[in-house]
């Protein structure tokens, strides 16, 4: 921590940012495995946005083989 403090446990469940991991912010000891460290390095990220819709009605209730959620943006160019 900012202050020093450092905490001992058996077991932990850590939920951090991507980019605080890649920044080596955190250590931990025992170390991470090599495997999850070269993951961490390797995996990008980006922004994300999030949207939530309300809807009145379940329009899409009996509707079967269909897919409503996905990227909705123009596929990129092939140039």
């Amino acid at each position: 921590t900012e202050g020093g403090e450092e905490y001992a446990a058996d077991y932990a469940v850590v939920t951090v940012p991507l980019g605080v991991l890649k920044a080596g912010d955190i250590t931990f000891a025992p170390a991470l495995p090599a495997d999850m460290v070269e993951a961490i390095e390797r995996i990008g990220f980006g922004n994300l946005v999030k949207v939530s819709l309300r809807f009145d009605d379940a329009w899409w209730a009996g509707v079967q083989d269909q897919q409503f959620f996905g990227l909705a943006s123009p596929p990129p160019s092939s140039a």
